[in-house]
């Protein structure tokens, strides 16, 4: 009886000091937990926000860019060949004569193939086709000059074509253009976070998405073909104005 008794008050015990050491690791951790809680700041949220702006700038072209390919049909294909090759030298000696730079004209293209004659059902063979092709880039005063030099120099086998106006320095036109198109991206910006009792703080990315440049110019001129230009009649170009666009995305920190 006595060791019964004896062995239900150590085993009260025991679960009485199991319960205590229990409500002293909890009572040891809430503290901690307050003590952090009164020296650690809560964590804002990471607000941002995007816009996207557009600037353009105008420019007036001072360039002006073109091909110029001459052909020929040949029964013999190194004689076809022959014959392009002097053409071209003729051309290229006819734009050194008016002052375009060596470094404005470059070889695109050299094409050759065999041409046929079609009579009902009979395939005749008629000789060789070359073609010879640059790209001129040249200034725009007196370029209405320059394409009557070539027809006048290489005749009826040179053929001029895809004319289009450049700006020389389209770079420094559209640091202007990207200039406009941030600020708009700011101002709008500025705009959205007033509206949410906020105010902007870091730019944190700049992009700039996309910007136009001499290949994406609207061409705003006239470009009027003389009646006869191997009569060397000047052709009139008409410059008119390009417009260079920038946009920009901008992603701020909110305050």
């Amino acid at each position: 009886m006595d060791k019964s008794i004896s062995l239900s008050i150590r085993g009260l015990l025991t679960t009485g000091l199991v319960l205590l050491a229990l409500a002293v690791a909890y009572l040891v951790g809430a503290d901690r937990g307050e003590a952090a809680d009164e020296t650690t700041p809560a964590a804002k949220p990471n607000h941002t926000l995007t816009m996207v702006g557009v600037g353009t700038a105008s420019a007036v072209p001072d360039k002006v860019a073109f091909d110029v390919s001459v052909g020929v049909n040949r029964d013999d294909l190194d004689l076809a060949l022959d014959d392009t090759s002097k053409l071209m030298e003729t051309v290229l000696a006819t734009l050194d004569e008016q002052g375009v730079d060596k470094a404005d004209v470059r070889t695109t293209g050299l094409a050759m193939s065999p041409v046929y004659r079609y009579t009902k059902n009979t395939r005749t063979f008629n000789g060789y086709r070359v073609n010879q092709q640059i790209a001129v880039v040249a200034d725009l005063d007196g370029a209405g000059d320059i394409v009557p030099a070539i027809i006048a120099a290489a005749g009826n086998a040179a053929r001029v074509g895809d004319l289009r106006l450049q700006v020389g320095d389209a770079e420094s036109v559209l640091a202007d253009a990207r200039d406009a198109a941030f600020e708009q991206a700011r101002a709008k910006a500025e705009e959205y976070a007033a509206k949410t009792g906020q105010e902007l703080g870091d730019v944190l990315t700049l992009t700039e998405v996309s910007s136009s440049r001499n290949d994406d110019y609207d061409q705003r001129s006239a470009y009027a073909a003389a009646a006869d230009m191997a009569d060397e009649v000047a052709i009139p170009i008409s410059a008119g104005e390009s417009d260079l666009l920038a946009r920009v995305q901008v992603v701020w920190q909110l305050t």
